[in-house]
């Protein structure tokens, strides 16, 4: 998994300062190109994390998420969301993952089968669920 990360102006300055290996791009509002619907035009952008700042359709934030949306692609807005998703592309890149149902892991907690409720009792009604009379 290679990535190249692209970032607007303040998030550049803090992430370098952490080491992270950011390139630049101008906030579309700047009018400056190529911007970030540009590189979603091109296809170049697989993920995208934007925590928006401002709310509607006309800001920078409300095209990005349009044009994703638009584009099929997965986008994260929170940063809690972009640390769960860092852990498991970490964990990718480690190769030491695998999967299992929840169950496997507490299956005290696992639940039996599922049994039609009889809801007549609860509102008074003499059909059951599903029924059509």
């Amino acid at each position: 998994m290679n990535f190249r990360v692209l970032v607007t102006g303040g998030t550049f300055e803090y992430l370098k300062e952490f080491g992270v290996d950011v390139e630049a791009l101008p906030k579309i509002s700047e009018g400056l190109r190529p911007n970030i619907l540009d590189l979603i035009a091109d296809e170049e952008v697989h993920l995208i994390l934007n925590t928006a700042t401002r709310k509607g359709a006309h800001t920078d934030e409300g095209r990005i998420r349009a044009e994703a949306v638009r584009a099929g692609i997965p986008m994260i807005t929170t940063i809690p969301g972009a640390r769960a998703a860092i852990q498991a592309i970490t964990g990718l890149r480690a190769g030491d993952w695998n999967v299992a149902a929840t169950q496997d892991y507490f299956p005290h907690l696992a639940r039996g089968p599922l049994v039609p409720a009889d809801v007549s009792k609860r509102n008074g009604s003499a059909s059951t669920v599903g029924s059509t009379s």
